[in-house]
């Protein structure tokens, strides 16, 4: 929304990262804050209605640890992403939610690369659970161009409707209700 005169906490948000990289593994860690004020609200993409963050006491903060290393030709990688959405208004929710994953990479031939991945959320508050499978296959055509097609299944607990497709088109599974993503595309890096 932007400064507010007279209050200096409304809409406020800053950010850090720290990242670390030394031949063939590295660690990185992120904080992000965001306050409220008008027209601020927090959207948990868990099936569960997003609620208005009106007080500039009221924080909406994201957390994230990973890392990555090499276990001979294959990448490993992991994580955590938390989210803590903390309110003023005894009124409303004060919610903690957390993603695991752990995903691996494989080159078959210089070419032809094999990733995937297992992802989980957990919202204790909202009961709100979900499990993710992802695989892509991807072949390199050129330095800067590929094809891949990728698939992925979604496992949501009884009153989770988490989507595979978070940003976009697509549709949103009833609570309780898994769904099916595949994916085929052309990459050109420029």
């Amino acid at each position: 929304m932007g400064s507010i005169p007279g209050s200096s906490q409304s809409c406020r948000e800053w950010s850090a990262m720290l990242r670390y990289d030394m031949n063939g593994y590295g660690v990185a860690g992120a904080y992000d804050e965001q306050r409220g004020g008008p027209g601020a609200a927090a959207n948990l993409f868990d099936g569960t209605a997003p609620f208005a963050l009106t007080h500039p006491g009221d924080k909406d903060v994201r957390m994230q640890l990973n890392g990555y290393g090499h276990i001979g030709p294959v990448k490993l990688g992991g994580g955590w992403l938390g989210r803590h959405v903390e309110t003023v208004s005894p009124a409303l929710p004060n919610v903690r939610s957390n993603q695991y994953y752990l995903s691996a990479a494989y080159n078959v031939t210089p070419a032809f690369i094999l990733d995937g991945g297992v992802y989980r959320i957990i919202n204790r508050a909202d009961d709100t659970r979900g499990t993710i499978a992802a695989l892509r296959t991807t072949y390199l055509l050129s330095k800067r161009s590929a094809v891949y097609l990728q698939g992925a299944y979604l496992f949501n607990s009884a009153h989770a409707a988490h989507t595979v497709s978070q940003g976009g088109g697509g549709t949103t599974p009833a609570p309780g209700v898994g769904q099916l993503g595949v994916m085929a595309g052309i990459r050109h890096s420029f």
